[in-house]
C-alpha cells in the first residue's frame, strides 16, 4: 500500500501531503511514516510532519484539539 501511494497514478505527485504521527503510536512506527514522508520529498511532493508525542494512534485531536 505505501509503495502505491507514492505512485504518481494513486495519488498525483502535485498534491500536498500531510502527515499526523505520534512516537506512541502501537501500529504504526513513527520512524515508518518518516521515511515514507522522505521518499515522498524525493518524488517532489509537498510534504507536512506533525509529530505528537504521546498520542496513541488516530487520537491527536483529543490532546491537541
Amino acid at each position: 500500500m505505501r509503495k502505491r501511494l507514492l505512485t504518481s497514478t494513486t495519488l498525483p505527485h502535485n498534491v500536498p501531503r500531510t502527515f499526523l504521527y505520534s512516537k506512541e503510536d502501537e501500529l504504526v512506527h513513527w520512524n515508518a511514516v518518516e521515511a515514507h514522508a522522505a521518499l515522498a520529498k524525493r518524488l517532489g511532493v509537498d510534504v507536512t510532519l506533525e509529530l505528537y508525542e504521546t498520542t496513541p494512534h488516530v487520537n491527536h485531536l483529543k490532546s491537541d484539539p
